[in-house]
């Protein structure tokens, strides 16, 4: 996605916080892989919603420490610390709008010429 910007919309929760334990985050990762799979084959757009949090150098310095020593406690994500949220096809990396949702992927940036 050019422009993280492009697409605004109203990001809403529920209040309630939610631990996301490693092997859920780990099936998950297959799925979306799968999901990836499918859609090459068919030319099809990943649709996807990316939430951007800033976070600070000494944190990042944790989290890697936390990283090297194998544990997968991660930070807790707060409203204080979005920064931008963007709508758009994680394959072709365009914009969700009237125009792209209803046409072909044109397939993966890497891969494309």
């Amino acid at each position: 996605m050019t422009d993280p910007m492009a697409v605004r919309i109203a990001v809403t929760g529920t209040g309630t916080r939610q631990f996301v334990p490693a092997d859920r985050v780990a099936r998950a990762g297959q799925q979306f892989e799968a999901d990836l799979a499918y859609a090459r084959k068919a030319n099809t757009h990943v649709w996807t919603v990316l939430l951007a949090y800033r976070i600070s150098q000494p944190l990042a310095e944790r989290l890697a420490e936390r990283l090297a020593h194998g544990s997968d406690e991660g930070p807790a994500l707060d409203v204080e610390s979005l920064m931008v949220t963007a709508i758009g096809c994680f394959r072709c990396e365009q914009e969700l709008s009237t125009r792209t949702v209803h046409r072909s992927c044109p397939g993966d940036v890497e891969e494309r010429p």
